[in-house]
Protein backbone atom coordinates (compact mmCIF):
# COMPACT_ATOMS: atom_id res chain seq x y z
CA UNK A 1 0.00 0.00 0.00
CA UNK A 2 1.14 3.17 -1.15
CA UNK A 3 0.85 6.36 1.35
CA UNK A 4 -0.03 9.44 0.05
CA UNK A 5 -2.68 10.92 -2.17
CA UNK A 6 -4.45 9.02 -4.70
CA UNK A 7 -6.30 11.59 -7.20
CA UNK A 8 -9.03 10.30 -9.77
CA UNK A 9 -9.49 12.79 -12.59
CA UNK A 10 -12.73 14.48 -11.94
CA UNK A 11 -14.10 13.08 -15.09
CA UNK A 12 -12.73 9.65 -16.36
CA UNK A 13 -15.36 8.11 -18.18
CA UNK A 14 -18.12 9.52 -19.67
CA UNK A 15 -21.36 6.97 -19.82
CA UNK A 16 -24.90 7.58 -21.16
CA UNK A 17 -27.77 9.06 -18.95
CA UNK A 18 -25.00 10.80 -16.70
CA UNK A 19 -24.96 7.97 -14.00
CA UNK A 20 -21.56 7.08 -14.10
CA UNK A 21 -20.21 10.12 -13.99
CA UNK A 22 -22.37 11.08 -10.46
CA UNK A 23 -20.78 8.08 -9.35
CA UNK A 24 -17.34 8.96 -9.74
CA UNK A 25 -17.91 12.49 -8.34
CA UNK A 26 -19.14 10.91 -5.23
CA UNK A 27 -15.96 8.68 -5.22
CA UNK A 28 -13.64 11.05 -5.28
CA UNK A 29 -15.23 13.31 -2.74
CA UNK A 30 -15.33 10.29 -0.57
CA UNK A 31 -11.72 9.68 -1.54
CA UNK A 32 -10.89 13.36 -0.50
CA UNK A 33 -12.21 13.50 2.67
CA UNK A 34 -11.01 10.20 3.41
CA UNK A 35 -7.41 11.28 2.68
CA UNK A 36 -8.07 14.59 4.92
CA UNK A 37 -9.30 11.94 8.12
CA UNK A 38 -6.09 10.29 6.96
CA UNK A 39 -4.19 12.85 7.60
CA UNK A 40 -5.55 14.06 10.78
CA UNK A 41 -5.43 10.74 12.28
CA UNK A 42 -1.80 10.86 11.15
CA UNK A 43 -1.29 14.46 12.83
CA UNK A 44 -2.92 13.46 15.67
CA UNK A 45 -0.72 10.10 15.97
CA UNK A 46 2.36 11.66 15.48
CA UNK A 47 1.48 15.00 18.55
CA UNK A 48 0.04 11.86 20.67
CA UNK A 49 3.62 9.85 20.08
CA UNK A 50 5.30 13.38 21.20
CA UNK A 51 3.08 13.25 24.08
CA UNK A 52 3.48 10.28 25.16
CA UNK A 53 7.34 10.59 25.22
CA UNK A 54 6.89 13.84 27.60
CA UNK A 55 4.84 12.05 30.02
CA UNK A 56 7.75 9.02 29.89
CA UNK A 57 10.19 11.63 30.45
CA UNK A 58 8.01 13.10 33.59
CA UNK A 59 7.36 10.27 34.49
CA UNK A 60 11.18 8.77 35.06
CA UNK A 61 11.90 12.23 36.31
CA UNK A 62 9.41 11.46 39.27
CA UNK A 63 10.72 8.16 39.78
CA UNK A 64 14.21 9.63 40.12
CA UNK A 65 12.42 12.02 42.66
CA UNK A 66 10.47 9.33 44.31
CA UNK A 67 14.60 7.89 44.68
CA UNK A 68 15.62 11.14 45.96
CA UNK A 69 12.67 11.36 48.18
CA UNK A 70 13.06 8.31 49.75
CA UNK A 71 16.34 8.71 50.69
CA UNK A 72 15.66 12.40 51.98
CA UNK A 73 12.97 10.49 53.86
CA UNK A 74 15.47 8.12 55.37
CA UNK A 75 18.12 10.67 56.55
CA UNK A 76 15.32 12.90 57.94
CA UNK A 77 14.47 9.63 60.01
CA UNK A 78 18.13 9.53 61.10
CA UNK A 79 18.05 13.03 61.98
CA UNK A 80 14.71 12.27 63.92
CA UNK A 81 16.21 9.59 65.78
CA UNK A 82 19.62 11.29 66.94
CA UNK A 83 17.17 14.58 67.94
CA UNK A 84 15.48 12.00 70.40
CA UNK A 85 18.98 10.73 71.50
CA UNK A 86 19.55 14.05 72.46
CA UNK A 87 16.56 15.11 74.04
CA UNK A 88 17.30 12.39 76.05
CA UNK A 89 20.81 13.09 76.98
CA UNK A 90 19.29 16.61 77.68
CA UNK A 91 17.18 15.08 80.01
CA UNK A 92 19.42 13.51 81.86
CA UNK A 93 21.80 16.25 81.98
CA UNK A 94 19.19 18.34 83.23
CA UNK A 95 18.51 16.06 86.13
CA UNK A 96 22.00 16.06 87.10
CA UNK A 97 22.23 19.66 87.21
CA UNK A 98 19.29 19.50 89.74
CA UNK A 99 20.97 17.17 91.47
CA UNK A 100 23.93 19.18 92.04
CA UNK A 101 22.05 22.46 92.75
CA UNK A 102 20.75 20.59 95.69
CA UNK A 103 23.90 19.51 96.75
CA UNK A 104 25.31 22.88 96.48
CA UNK A 105 22.78 24.00 98.84
CA UNK A 106 23.04 21.75 100.90
CA UNK A 107 26.82 22.49 101.52
CA UNK A 108 25.79 26.25 101.39
CA UNK A 109 23.90 25.69 104.41
CA UNK A 110 26.73 23.02 106.13
CA UNK A 111 29.17 25.40 105.29
CA UNK A 112 27.22 28.89 107.01
CA UNK A 113 26.22 26.39 109.70
CA UNK A 114 29.76 25.41 110.42
CA UNK A 115 30.63 29.57 110.26
CA UNK A 116 27.89 30.35 113.14
CA UNK A 117 29.23 30.14 116.84
CA UNK A 118 28.77 27.00 118.56
CA UNK A 119 25.68 26.63 120.14
CA UNK A 120 25.66 25.20 123.78
CA UNK A 121 24.39 21.61 123.43
CA UNK A 122 21.57 20.17 125.10
CA UNK A 123 21.18 16.92 126.26
CA UNK A 124 18.09 15.03 126.40
CA UNK A 125 18.42 14.57 130.40
CA UNK A 126 18.67 18.44 129.89
CA UNK A 127 15.13 18.66 128.11
CA UNK A 128 13.08 15.99 129.98
CA UNK A 129 14.42 17.50 133.43
CA UNK A 130 12.62 21.36 131.69
CA UNK A 131 9.59 19.35 130.93
CA UNK A 132 9.07 17.84 134.18
CA UNK A 133 9.80 21.04 136.22
CA UNK A 134 6.68 22.74 134.17
CA UNK A 135 4.35 20.15 134.50
CA UNK A 136 5.43 19.96 138.59
CA UNK A 137 4.90 23.63 138.52
CA UNK A 138 1.26 23.76 136.58
CA UNK A 139 0.20 20.92 138.92
CA UNK A 140 1.78 22.68 142.37
CA UNK A 141 -0.21 25.80 141.20
CA UNK A 142 -3.34 23.79 140.63
CA UNK A 143 -2.95 22.06 144.28
CA UNK A 144 -2.88 25.31 145.40
CA UNK A 145 -5.64 26.72 144.14
CA UNK A 146 -7.93 23.79 145.13
CA UNK A 147 -6.48 24.01 148.58
CA UNK A 148 -7.34 28.02 148.34
CA UNK A 149 -11.05 27.17 147.41
CA UNK A 150 -10.92 24.38 150.73
CA UNK A 151 -10.70 27.81 152.81
CA UNK A 152 -13.55 29.38 150.95
CA UNK A 153 -15.10 26.54 151.81
CA UNK A 154 -15.69 24.59 148.07
CA UNK A 155 -14.90 21.05 149.80
CA UNK A 156 -17.27 19.06 147.40
CA UNK A 157 -15.61 20.41 144.37
CA UNK A 158 -12.17 20.45 145.66
CA UNK A 159 -12.23 16.29 146.57
CA UNK A 160 -13.53 15.82 142.88
CA UNK A 161 -10.46 17.72 141.98
CA UNK A 162 -7.90 16.18 144.21
CA UNK A 163 -8.73 12.57 143.57
CA UNK A 164 -8.17 13.73 139.93
CA UNK A 165 -4.76 14.98 140.58
CA UNK A 166 -3.91 12.16 142.95
CA UNK A 167 -3.20 10.03 140.14
CA UNK A 168 -0.93 12.72 138.04
CA UNK A 169 0.84 13.30 141.08
CA UNK A 170 1.21 9.48 141.70
CA UNK A 171 2.84 9.10 138.18
CA UNK A 172 5.11 12.31 138.45
CA UNK A 173 6.24 10.78 141.42
CA UNK A 174 7.09 7.70 140.18
CA UNK A 175 8.90 9.70 137.00
CA UNK A 176 10.76 11.35 139.49
CA UNK A 177 12.09 7.96 141.31
CA UNK A 178 12.74 6.39 137.94
CA UNK A 179 14.71 9.36 136.50
CA UNK A 180 18.69 8.63 136.34
CA UNK A 181 20.56 11.38 139.01
CA UNK A 182 17.80 12.19 140.86
CA UNK A 183 17.53 11.58 144.69
CA UNK A 184 14.96 9.52 145.08
CA UNK A 185 16.73 6.68 142.96
CA UNK A 186 19.71 6.99 144.48
CA UNK A 187 18.67 6.42 147.68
Amino acid sequence: MKKGKATIPNKVICVANGVEDRHVEESATKIAALERERDELASDNAARKEEIKKLTAELEGLRSDGVEMREKMEEMQGDIARSKDAVKAAEVIAARAADLETEVARLQHDTISEMLPPRKPRNDAEEIEEGFGRECESRVSTLERAVERVKEGETERVEVEGRGLERPLGALEMQETLRPGSQAASG
